[in-house]
């Protein structure tokens, strides 16, 4: 019976702790005239998502030879 009161417990706590979005920190900086933590948060968010999309392309690329989209 205690496991369960100490998982309910552990549960409430990590729940009040939990980290902001990155939507609500980037809208909460711009909002609070945060100009350069925006732009820094910005930019961080972009290069990630390029690294992202870049690695799941060259992931892909030895899969999509006998593609049915591709021709030649």
């Amino acid at each position: 019976m205690q496991d369960r009161e100490t998982t309910t417990v552990l549960t409430a706590f990590l729940q009040q702790i939990r980290a902001a979005p990155e939507s609500v920190l980037l809208l909460d900086y711009y909002e609070g005239g945060n100009i350069g933590k925006t732009a820094a948060f910005s930019l961080v968010q972009t290069v990630l998502l390029g690294v992202l999309i870049g690695l799941a392309n060259w992931l892909s690329k030895g899969e999509s030879q006998g593609s049915v989209g591709r021709t030649g």
